[in-house]
C-alpha cells in the first residue's frame, strides 16, 4: 500500500475533509467513486473532489457533518500499489525510493525519500550523512527499475 495523502481536518458543515497530498494524481486517485483504505484497514468511497485555494477536498460516502469529518482527522489514505498504472515515461516517486545511488565514484547511499516541492529531490542516506540531489537531467543521468539504481554525476560540494 502507498500513502496517498493525510486527512487534516474538516472544511464546511457536509462533511469534506482537507487532505494533505502524497500522491502525483491526486486527483485521479480521489476521483467520485473511487475508494481509498485508511491505515487501518476501513475503505472510503470518494463522494465529492475540488480544489479550493489550491487544497483537496473531498467529502467521502456515510461522511455528511462536520462532526462526522471530525472523526477522520489525522487519518492516512492508502492506495494499492497494484492499482496504479505504469507511466510510459519517467518515474513515480515512490518508484525512485529504495534504489541506491551511485556517482562516478562509486556507491552513494540509498534513496530513503522523493519529494517535490519547488522541484523534485532525492534524499539519499549515505555512509556518513543524508545528500539532497535535485531530480534533474544535470545529476541524474540513468535510473533502472530492473536494478533498482540510480546513477548522478556529482560535482564539487553536492555530496
Amino acid at each position: 500500500m502507498l500513502k496517498l495523502g493525510k486527512i487534516l481536518k474538516p472544511f464546511g458543515m457536509k462533511g469534506e475533509v482537507k487532505i494533505a497530498s502524497e500522491s502525483e494524481f491526486l486527483s485521479a486517485r480521489l476521483a467520485i467513486g473511487k475508494t481509498v483504505q485508511t491505515a487501518d484497514h476501513k475503505e472510503l468511497k470518494v463522494a465529492s473532489f475540488r480544489h479550493h485555494h489550491g487544497v483537496a477536498l473531498v467529502r467521502f460516502e456515510g461522511i455528511e457533518s462536520m462532526d462526522d469529518a471530525e472523526k477522520l482527522r489525522d487519518v492516512e489514505l492508502l492506495v494499492d500499489e497494484a492499482s496504479i498504472p505504469p507511466l510510459k515515461d519517467g518515474f513515480y516517486l515512490f518508484e525512485l525510493v529504495g534504489m541506491q545511488v551511485y556517482d562516478q565514484n562509486g556507491y552513494l547511499g540509498e534513496v530513503i525519500e522523493a519529494s517535490k516541492a519547488a522541484q523534485t529531490l532525492l534524499r539519499i542516506q549515505g555512509k556518513e550523512k543524508v545528500i539532497l540531489v535535485p531530480y534533474v537531467p544535470a545529476f541524474v543521468k540513468s535510473v533502472s527499475r530492473e536494478e533498482k539504481k540510480i546513477l548522478i554525476e556529482s560535482i564539487e560540494g553536492l555530496v
